[in-house]
């Protein structure tokens, strides 16, 4: 019997021999059967002892059990994943190596010490076996997921990839699509591509989801590799056209309030607004004190986009010591914040304009400081100071600084590397600029002004002034600009434009010098609100595809394209590790990490860059910007 027994063990884990291909196949039978009573049938019948109260909706109908079954076939029959190492050593430096031998001396040298796991790596691995398995059985289960992997995000900073493609997963699950199609350009943007086929769905849900401009760059920017560049500079030369003019603008207003007078004002301020009658007041007691104003040179042009607070009241219930010459315009229906901006060029009177929301506020005298440069430079299309953000509650009191977008050194190249660089807050612009570089689109919701900024900078002279001029109120609520819908909009009003076509569209007419400096710029530049230094591979790699086209024996080129091609590579490597083993991610990490090194050693070398640079994968524009969960 002990024989027979011994002999079925083997047969079982042996599936090759006739007892073990017939039990597995009469385990599969008998799984498939239990399956089939629990999926098909209804609970009131399956299990009416344990579950008398659930619906009689058989269980393949019901989303959630739906999901289950899913789970279970991915288990049983697709592959399994390797099993789960044992515990990690803790992370201890390495013994310091044994003391030499003298000649002679008798002793057996030690044997090397066993090679140091990453740290990073490893930590990388353990976030990954905190969540991986947690349970997905129902709708708050997967909730549940998404929150643990939020709050692990923080520290993940190697193989983001295999994260993005779980949270997208768990939200097509729950009915989020359109978050999962964000995450999923997420993947394409840092492995280069389309790895996985996920495109053509993506495209048709950002369609289906009311985003058909985004389907269209991000086709344009990752589908068929030959029609790429042709694509994406078609899409922005078309948005340069469509734009040039002033949209046409049906003028139905439900509020008409003009308090301007016949005085031609030097400056108008332009404000729109939605949601914003609590602050009002507040804006208006800033913007009374402006020097211009005191002196009867500005004027105010406020667009109420049909919002549904009563901002008029707020309006005319103000009590101002300096009264501002208003116009209030409240339109009929909902528009985005380019239209209502569309509708107040027009109206303005002055030949100065700048912009503001009602969170948004400039110090007393910078309307003049900003007209004296206009007046002064008449070939300057913008001025600009420095900016400072505030956290206020909810009436606009200040509760404390949080940081300054300091525009020192500013440079138009600088606004490719980091948008901020360039704003409306604490600026002025000649109204006459946009006849020439164009208006704003009409069909943003959140990153509008990133979009205007990239598609007219190649016509635009600014001049940075020294000074702290601008202020950002942080009321504590949510902002339009920082939502999953600025970031899928980021994909035509940012990344387009970081692309070989974008960089072209750039640069088109300028000499190959200026191309070359900023080959050089992506390797170390700051960004206005950090004090540290960083590096934009990415951007690099495209201004050198240009660069090549233009001038193939280029000595910058030459000196830094090699370099920057392995680290953009060893960059899209850490984002991507293979397989879920911490042994192959901590060789895969010190592979990466080498090349990095490597590039860093050669471009020291040239002398071109400061002493103190560093290639830190942390502090590259990938990790800087668009890296958290939403």
């Amino acid at each position: 019997m002990s024989v027979r027994l011994d002999l079925m063990s083997d047969s079982a884990a042996n599936t090759g021999t006739p007892f073990g291909w017939l039990r597995k196949a009469a385990g599969r039978v008998s799984w498939a059967a239990r399956k089939f009573g629990y999926y098909c049938l209804p609970p009131a019948v399956y299990d009416s002892v344990r579950f008398p109260g659930r619906m009689i909706l058989p269980r393949m109908f019901q989303p959630t059990e739906r999901g289950r079954l899913r789970t279970a076939l991915r288990q049983r029959f697709g592959t399994p994943l390797p099993p789960s190492p044992p515990p990690l050593p803790a992370f201890t430096a390495p013994p310091p190596p044994p003391a030499p031998v003298p000649e002679g001396g008798g002793h057996h040298p030690s044997p090397p010490p066993p090679p140091q796991i990453d740290p990073e790596a490893a930590n990388a691995y353990y976030l990954y076996q905190s969540y991986h398995a947690l349970p997905e059985r129902h709708e708050a289960d997967i909730e549940s997921k998404l929150a643990r992997l939020r709050e692990v995000m923080g520290g993940v900073r190697y193989d983001r990839v295999r994260l993005y493609r779980e949270v997208a997963r768990l939200e097509r699950m729950i009915g989020r699509d359109t978050k999962a199609a964000l995450y999923l350009l997420r993947c394409m943007r840092l492995t280069g591509g389309d790895r996985w086929g996920d495109l053509p769905w993506v495209r048709a849900t950002l369609e289906a989801n009311r985003f058909p401009a985004e389907a269209e760059a991000a086709w344009a920017m990752y589908g068929p590799a030959a029609d790429r560049d042709a694509e994406c500079g078609r899409i922005l030369r078309a948005a340069r056209d469509r734009w040039l003019q002033p949209p046409a603008l049906a003028d139905e207003y439900a509020i008409w309030d003009d308090r301007r007078g016949d005085a031609r004002p030097r400056v108008s301020v332009l404000m729109t607004l939605y949601n914003g009658a609590n602050k009002l007041a507040h804006f208006l007691s800033a913007l009374q004190l402006q020097t211009l104003n005191r002196r009867g040179e500005m004027e105010l042009v406020i667009v109420d986009s049909n919002s549904p607070m009563d901002e008029y009241a707020a309006f005319q219930q103000a009590a101002l010591t300096f009264p501002i010459p208003t116009l209030f315009a409240r339109t009929k229906n909902r528009e985005t914040i380019q239209t209502a901006w569309n509708r107040a060029i027009p109206l303005a009177r002055a030949p100065y304009i700048s912009l503001l929301g009602v969170d948004e506020a400039i110090v007393p005298g910078a309307l003049e400081r900003l007209a004296g440069v206009l007046d002064a430079e008449p070939h300057t299309d913008w001025a600009q100071g420095s900016i400072l953000t505030t956290e206020a509650d909810k009436f606009g009191n200040q509760a404390s600084d949080i940081m300054t977008y300091d525009k020192t050194g500013y440079a138009n190249d600088l606004v490719y590397l980091e948008t901020c660089y360039l704003g409306p807050v604490g600026a002025m612009h000649r109204k006459a600029m946009h006849d020439r570089v164009g208006y704003f689109d009409n069909t943003f919701r959140g990153a509008g002004d990133t979009e205007y900024k990239n598609r007219v900078l190649p016509g635009l002279t600014v001049t940075t002034v020294p000074d702290l001029l601008g202020l950002y109120v942080n009321f504590p609520e949510e902002r339009t600009t920082q939502s999953p819908t600025a970031e899928l909009e980021d994909g035509r009003a940012w990344y387009l434009h970081r692309t070989p076509a974008g960089v072209r569209y750039a640069f088109d007419g300028r000499p190959v010098e200026d191309l070359e400096r900023q080959l050089v710029r992506c390797l170390w530049y700051r960004k206005s609100y950090l004090q540290k230094m960083s590096t934009d591979f990415a951007l690099a790699e495209a201004v050198a595809a240009v660069l090549r086209e233009r001038a193939p024996d280029s000595p910058v080129l030459a000196a830094f394209g090699p370099g920057i091609a392995a680290v953009a590579a060893a960059y899209r490597g850490l984002d991507e590790f293979p397989g879920v083993r911490p042994d192959v991610w901590t060789a895969h990490a010190r592979g990466q990490k080498d090349a990095v090194l490597a590039a860093l050693a050669d471009h020291k070398r040239l002398g071109r860059l400061p002493a103190e640079i560093d290639y830190c994968y942390v502090n590259d524009n990938i990790n800087e910007q668009h890296h958290w969960l939403w």
